[in-house]
């Protein structure tokens, strides 16, 4: 599903860091801290993005598109 304002991510596991990049491969967001699963994306313009999220010494990288 697209996204607006708040990624949500239904993980087991807390993040522990979360990268956004462009689909030019440029680093849009980058943040260590992650709260209750959830990051604001609100200041990203519209468009297709890949999230690099780490958790527990796992590495997960899914593609978001934000409205």
């Amino acid at each position: 599903n697209p996204v607006k304002n708040t990624l949500n991510i239904d993980s087991k596991d807390a993040i522990d860091s979360i990268s956004i990049y462009s689909v030019d491969g440029k680093v849009v967001l980058n943040q260590n801290a992650v709260n209750n699963n959830s990051i604001d994306v609100s200041n990203l313009s519209s468009g297709i993005y890949v999230v690099k999220m780490s958790s527990n010494e796992k590495v997960l990288t899914k593609k978001i598109i934000i409205e």
